[in-house]
């Protein structure tokens, strides 16, 4: 968008917003969102193209897809395809080894089949790691058009603090002010195997969880 492209973000709308604005050059296109898959641990959220989102696609010439494991990236990449629109897809996970074996089912089913024809229909594949490389290349997916681009950050806005303010959080926030402290960051879903975390949990040390979601039981009635 800074260099006057014409830039269009389609998303559900969540938490809800309005449903069109321009933020930064970026026109948003807002859909109404059905989340009743979070119920039961599956952070999947449900949402249809509107008249608007599929005028974008139509005068698109890339579509870039994030993650091909939602219902709405097929549906974009369908519709896409149907127009001959150059597809680009950033696949963040692979294949989820969920402690629910109706979970992995579930995940490996879509995986294989849905998410499976983004794969095929994509240009090309941008992937955060090699163990999504390998998912990909199980499938048949030719390496040729994966490519590997990480995170970045920004090193302006996340740097080392000092010692004089890690101590101030931790006074702020009332944690041990001795203690190494492990944090957690991302919604607290089966996807982000956060239990595992839990599990870890020791006196020597503080696990800080930060993220919306469902806590379970057993985390509540932990001392």
């Amino acid at each position: 968008a800074k260099k006057g492209h014409k830039v269009t973000l389609i998303s559900s709308k969540f938490p809800k917003y309005k449903n069109k604005y321009v933020r930064n050059k970026v026109n948003y296109l807002k859909g109404n969102v059905l989340l009743r898959m979070e119920k039961i641990g599956l952070p999947i959220p449900l949402f249809f193209l509107d008249k608007k989102m599929k005028e974008a696609i139509k005068e698109a010439d890339i579509v870039h897809l994030h993650d091909s494991l939602y219902p709405s990236s097929y549906l974009i990449a369908k519709y896409a395809k149907k127009f001959n629109k150059k597809i680009i897809l950033t696949q963040h996970i692979g294949f989820v080894g969920y402690y629910n074996w109706l979970y992995r089912l579930i995940s490996k089913t879509v995986y294989s089949t849905m998410a499976k024809k983004i794969f095929n229909w994509s240009e090309k594949i941008l992937i955060l790691n090699s163990n999504v490389k390998k998912n990909l290349e199980d499938l048949g997916i030719n390496s040729s058009k994966i490519l590997l681009l990480s995170n970045g950050v920004d090193t302006d806005l996340f740097k080392p603090t000092t010692q004089k303010n890690k101590i101030r959080l931790r006074k702020k926030y009332g944690l041990s002010l001795d203690k190494p402290i492990i944090l957690f960051v991302g919604r607290l879903v089966a996807v982000k195997a956060f239990e595992r975390l839990f599990e870890a949990r020791d006196k020597d040390y503080l696990i800080l969880f930060v993220g919306g979601g469902r806590i379970p039981e057993d985390m509540q009635n932990e001392d």
